[in-house]
């Protein structure tokens, strides 16, 4: 978006297309890693969360359990239920274990799928489309999001890591975060038609768990 004012968005055309992430190749994973990085350092809160919530996160674990109320009024069975609760606790985890910064909330993209990212034509960095679900919020949650919503290869998001510039504590926080990116992720398409997307997701998100 360029500008806006009511009533009336500007916006720019990207001359490009989308890729299959889960088949760049190393210096386009590097490359998407990096951009990832530039848009969370673009802005940094000491309070965060989604735009409806009631309240504001103070701490990125009190971040983590608005994360997991998000996925837990969508769920509709006791096992849905359970699940939710269980990858919340991952994700609590990974929050607690963050370095304790002043400003430890960071500008988050929220969809980090294919069809969100595009390539220009004639080369460069990838931009990054559709920003409905932006949030201030945990990186490791969005980093989390792109590895396992578009089922990257090991290969794949090392070149993702290494772009981003994300170290060991940071990798392993993005790994306790994709039990609930998983899971919420599924129960939302779960919610909006796709109930064999859901699923599909839901059994992932399990996988991780155990795994």
């Amino acid at each position: 978006m360029l500008a806006s004012r009511p009533g009336a968005l500007t916006s720019e055309w990207i001359p490009g297309r989308p890729r299959r992430l889960d088949r760049l190749d190393p210096p386009r994973a590097v490359a998407l890693g990096r951009v990832l990085a530039a848009v969370h350092a673009r802005r940094a809160t000491a309070s965060g969360g989604l735009p409806g919530w009631r309240t504001r996160a103070t701490g990125l674990p009190g971040y983590a359990r608005g994360r997991g109320r998000d996925a837990a009024a969508r769920a509709g069975t006791a096992a849905e239920r359970d699940l939710v609760a269980r990858a919340t606790g991952r994700a609590l985890a990974a929050a607690q274990q963050a370095s304790r910064e002043a400003r430890p909330f960071a500008l988050l993209h929220g969809d980090l799928v294919g069809s969100n990212v595009v390539w220009p034509a004639g080369g460069g960095e990838p931009v990054l489309v559709d920003w409905e679900f932006w949030r201030m919020g945990d990186r490791a949650e969005d980093l989390a999001y792109l590895v396992a919503l578009n089922h990257l290869p090991a290969r794949v998001a090392d070149g993702v890591y290494r772009g981003y510039g994300a170290d060991g504590p940071l990798r392993a926080r993005a790994r306790m975060w994709m039990p609930l990116v998983l899971a919420d992720a599924g129960l939302w398409l779960r919610a909006h038609g796709d109930p064999g997307g859901g699923d599909a997701l839901l059994d992932r998100a399990r996988d991780t768990l155990v795994g």
